[in-house]
């Protein structure tokens, strides 16, 4: 969440007139609340949920690249 955090400082004063990021998230990050990282922070992490997620999203993204291989004709 603290990469959140700073990805809404760079980005948000181009998309929003409230240049500031969401109070809830300084709030969550100053606590300590960092995501999937702590296993606390909008949503809660039990143990193993952070590893399933990872090899989800590895998976995913395997697939896509391999898509792209396959639409390049490589």
């Amino acid at each position: 969440m603290d990469l959140t955090l700073a990805i809404h400082d760079a980005v948000i004063p181009s998309l929003n007139h409230d240049p500031h990021p969401s109070p809830l998230l300084r709030e969550l990050v100053a606590a300590g609340q960092l995501g999937a990282r702590t296993g606390h922070g909008f949503l809660d992490w039990p143990a193993g949920a952070r590893e399933a997620t990872t090899a989800r999203l590895a998976q995913h993204i395997a697939a896509q690249l391999q898509a792209n291989e396959k639409g390049r004709g490589t």
